[in-house]
């Protein structure tokens, strides 16, 4: 099916930022985003936050997300020039500037949210309840049509984990008018 986008995860950043952009980024062939990963020097987002692409007279914009338990997820040496910061808050910034009208700082018909976050099962109750993924289902800005979440922070109680089935990618589209049927069809 291809792959137009998608967020940075904690496990490209398993060998580090050097690593990640040395060796992991240049071997895509799509762009890694993440709205809310910052540099500490600079206090600018470190990575790209959102990416743009034309389909069938749309302009569907993908804004990536990175989840911030990220460095105690990977040594933390790795990380030490990274700050993982709120994703709701971050998305929300990229997402007003995708939908301010403004040509020049772009411009998306279609927002779409990936988000290496995600609920512990396929469940609406799991996808908006009392969790990471619930916060940022519940708070990113309206203009989100889509959210699709690549990661889960689950564990099998019991059994092993190996031979577990996993928990499939949360879709959650968020609204789906007439001129936004773009967002639709990413989520079936």
């Amino acid at each position: 099916i291809g792959v137009d986008a998608s967020a940075i995860g904690n496990h490209e950043l398993d060998g580090g930022q050097a690593d990640l952009e040395g060796r992991v980024i240049p071997a895509t062939n799509y762009p890694l985003l993440s709205a809310n990963i910052y540099n500490r020097t600079t206090g600018q987002p470190e990575f790209a936050q959102y990416a743009l692409k034309q389909t069938g007279g749309v302009t569907v914009g993908f804004i990536g997300a990175t989840t911030d338990e990220t460095p105690s997820l990977v040594s933390p040496a790795g990380v030490a020039n990274l700050e993982f910061r709120d994703i709701p808050t971050e998305v929300n910034r990229v997402t007003d500037q995708l939908s301010d009208g403004n040509p020049a700082n772009g411009e998306a018909d279609v927002i779409v949210l990936t988000v290496h976050e995600g609920a512990a099962d396929t469940t609406l109750a799991s996808a908006t309840g009392d969790s990471a993924f619930g916060k940022i289902v519940n708070t990113v800005d309206a203009n989100v049509d889509a959210i699709v979440s690549r990661a889960t922070r689950t564990r099998p109680t019991t059994g092993n984990y190996r031979s577990r089935t996993p928990t499939a990618p949360v879709r959650c589209c968020r609204r789906a008018s007439t001129a936004r049927n773009t967002a639709t069809s990413l989520c079936r």
